[in-house]
Protein backbone atom coordinates (compact mmCIF):
# COMPACT_ATOMS: atom_id res chain seq x y z
CA UNK A 1 0.00 0.00 0.00
CA UNK A 2 2.97 2.34 1.04
CA UNK A 3 4.44 1.81 -2.67
CA UNK A 4 0.91 2.52 -4.38
CA UNK A 5 0.31 5.71 -2.03
CA UNK A 6 4.07 7.04 -3.09
CA UNK A 7 3.06 6.22 -7.15
CA UNK A 8 0.14 8.57 -6.80
CA UNK A 9 -2.66 6.12 -7.23
CA UNK A 10 -6.23 7.44 -6.77
CA UNK A 11 -7.92 4.57 -4.66
CA UNK A 12 -6.81 5.91 -1.13
CA UNK A 13 -9.26 8.63 0.65
CA UNK A 14 -7.99 12.52 1.78
CA UNK A 15 -6.39 11.03 4.94
CA UNK A 16 -3.47 9.53 3.19
CA UNK A 17 -2.90 13.36 1.19
CA UNK A 18 0.19 14.71 1.86
CA UNK A 19 3.21 16.15 -0.12
CA UNK A 20 4.99 12.64 -0.22
CA UNK A 21 2.08 11.24 -2.38
CA UNK A 22 2.63 10.41 -6.00
CA UNK A 23 6.54 11.29 -5.63
CA UNK A 24 7.37 8.11 -7.05
CA UNK A 25 7.06 7.15 -10.85
CA UNK A 26 6.09 3.94 -11.60
CA UNK A 27 8.31 3.38 -14.12
CA UNK A 28 11.24 4.27 -11.69
CA UNK A 29 9.86 0.93 -9.57
CA UNK A 30 11.40 -2.64 -9.40
CA UNK A 31 9.76 -4.49 -7.27
CA UNK A 32 12.80 -7.72 -6.74
CA UNK A 33 12.09 -11.23 -5.20
CA UNK A 34 8.06 -11.31 -5.48
CA UNK A 35 6.80 -14.56 -4.57
CA UNK A 36 3.09 -14.37 -6.21
CA UNK A 37 1.14 -12.07 -8.26
CA UNK A 38 -2.43 -12.60 -8.81
CA UNK A 39 -3.42 -12.07 -12.68
CA UNK A 40 -4.73 -8.58 -12.00
CA UNK A 41 -2.23 -7.50 -9.92
CA UNK A 42 -0.15 -8.36 -12.65
CA UNK A 43 -1.93 -6.76 -15.31
CA UNK A 44 -2.07 -3.39 -12.90
CA UNK A 45 2.00 -3.16 -13.03
CA UNK A 46 2.12 -3.95 -16.63
CA UNK A 47 -0.10 -1.38 -17.50
CA UNK A 48 2.11 1.34 -15.06
CA UNK A 49 5.44 -0.75 -16.49
CA UNK A 50 6.17 -1.68 -12.91
CA UNK A 51 9.27 -4.25 -13.75
CA UNK A 52 8.62 -7.43 -11.44
CA UNK A 53 11.43 -9.93 -10.91
CA UNK A 54 9.82 -12.96 -9.37
CA UNK A 55 11.21 -16.14 -7.60
CA UNK A 56 10.83 -17.93 -10.62
CA UNK A 57 13.25 -15.42 -12.39
CA UNK A 58 15.87 -15.47 -9.42
CA UNK A 59 15.67 -19.09 -9.27
CA UNK A 60 16.58 -19.39 -13.27
CA UNK A 61 19.08 -16.64 -13.50
CA UNK A 62 20.92 -16.19 -10.26
CA UNK A 63 20.58 -12.72 -8.31
CA UNK A 64 23.27 -11.44 -9.42
CA UNK A 65 22.58 -11.53 -13.02
CA UNK A 66 19.49 -9.49 -12.31
CA UNK A 67 20.70 -7.10 -10.05
CA UNK A 68 23.16 -6.00 -12.85
CA UNK A 69 20.17 -6.05 -15.24
CA UNK A 70 17.68 -4.21 -12.73
CA UNK A 71 17.38 -0.35 -13.85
Amino acid sequence: MSLTLLCGEPYFGPGFDGAWRGQVDPRHVTIFGARSIDPPERQFLEQRRVDVVDMRRIDELGVVALMAWSR
